[in-house]
C-alpha cells in the first residue's frame, strides 16, 4: 500500500490540513472562542431567541400591519 500513489497523495494533503494554524480574527477572536462551541453543540436554542427577538422586535416597530405585510408574503409566494 506504501507504492500507492493516491495513498501517497492522500498522506501528503493530511500533513499539509494538520499543520494549518488557528485563524485570528483580532479583537473578536476570545469572544469567537467561547461563542463556537456552544453554537455547535446548541444551535437551535441561539436561532431560537434571536428568531422570537426580531418577531417582536417587528412587532414593536410596525404594529399590526406587521400581520398584513407577512400575509402578504405568503400568499405572494
Amino acid at each position: 500500500m506504501k507504492d500507492d500513489k493516491i495513498y501517497k497523495n492522500l498522506v501528503a494533503k493530511m500533513e499539509e490540513i494538520s499543520s494549518l494554524f488557528p485563524q485570528k480574527i483580532g479583537f473578536l477572536t476570545p469572544h469567537y472562542k467561547r461563542l463556537v462551541p456552544f453554537l455547535k453543540y446548541n444551535p437551535w436554542i441561539v436561532f431560537t431567541f434571536f428568531a422570537i427577538a426580531i418577531s417582536l422586535l417587528f412587532y414593536f416597530l410596525f404594529g399590526s400591519s406587521i400581520v398584513k405585510f407577512v400575509s402578504l408574503f405568503q400568499y405572494g409566494f
